[in-house]
């Protein structure tokens, strides 16, 4: 403390670089103190998460921003993290960066207050999905599902989620229930896929020789336990494979190529490949 009064009485640039300090900090806090959240930034983090948090075919950031005809605004995002006291609004905006944990905390507050916002409770289950939660999502869907039976997705994201616990009934359930309120070409990939898990081997390869044929790019770009970032001219150097039901062996089938080729466990699997 001495030295900074010494410098302070000494040295002309000391203090003028003090000064200039000062005045930052001064800056700094009355333009946080009367700085407004604008609405178009409020609108801006709303419209973004509601394209993004999706469980049919979801649409990457930069496909979102397409859609919706906006440009990257990191500033509205840091403005609605830094100013905003609306943890749903933050928990949004956490989700837009991909920062699931904090996205996770905010909302949690969110459903404390208020156990019954569904939207915010549907973006927790997005969140856990990406966590790869699977409890997390039983549970929020099940809430969910019991006051509406009909919501594809929590249908989608619970289905989903029995899969990954090898629960194959009851995500077979899901999916013929999902896909007939909205026969969509994700859903329909969904009961092929579950169908694989009770056993159902020809049911699978009757599904997804038929997807394949009408846009096999879109196959793992739906959400599933096979969600994968693979680009478009890439797909046709991969294999997609399902275990049998007593796990055993498995089938497989190449993108590009036709015909399922049975293979024993413990035998070398073609590279690369999606093993079920």
């Amino acid at each position: 403390m001495r030295s900074i009064i010494k410098l302070l009485k000494h040295s002309k640039v000391f203090r003028l670089i003090f000064l200039a300090c000062i005045m930052l900090i001064i800056i700094a806090t009355v333009y946080r103190t009367n700085y407004t959240i604008k609405d178009y930034e409020v609108d801006y983090v709303n419209n973004l998460e509601a394209c993004l948090v999706s469980m049919d075919l979801p649409k990457t950031h930069s496909e979102c921003l397409i859609e919706l005809a906006l440009t990257e605004d990191n500033k509205a995002i840091k403005n609605i993290l830094r100013l905003s006291k609306d943890s749903k609004l933050k928990g949004y905006a956490y989700i837009i960066k991909e920062d699931y944990a904090k996205a996770q905390e905010e909302l949690n507050n969110v459903l404390v207050e208020n156990h019954l916002d569904t939207e915010a409770r549907k973006a927790l289950i997005f969140v856990h999905m990406n966590l790869q939660e699977v409890y997390g999502v039983i549970d929020h869907c099940t809430i969910i599902l019991e006051n509406n039976p009909e919501d594809t997705f929590c249908l989608d994201a619970q289905g989903i989620s029995y899969y990954l616990l090898d629960e194959n009934e009851k995500a077979v359930q899901n999916a013929d229930k999902s896909f007939e309120l909205e026969p969509t070409f994700c859903h329909e990939f969904n009961i092929g896929l579950f169908q694989g898990g009770i056993g159902n081997i020809e049911e699978t390869k009757s599904v997804i020789d038929k997807l394949i044929t009408q846009d096999k790019t879109k196959i793992l770009k739906c959400w599933s336990p096979i969600k994968m970032e693979i680009p478009d001219d890439k797909i046709d150097g991969f294999d997609i494979c399902f275990l049998n039901k007593q796990k055993d062996e498995s089938v497989c089938r190449g993108f590009a190529k036709e015909g399922w080729k049975t293979k024993l466990q413990g035998v070398e699997m073609p590279e690369p490949v999606f093993s079920m």
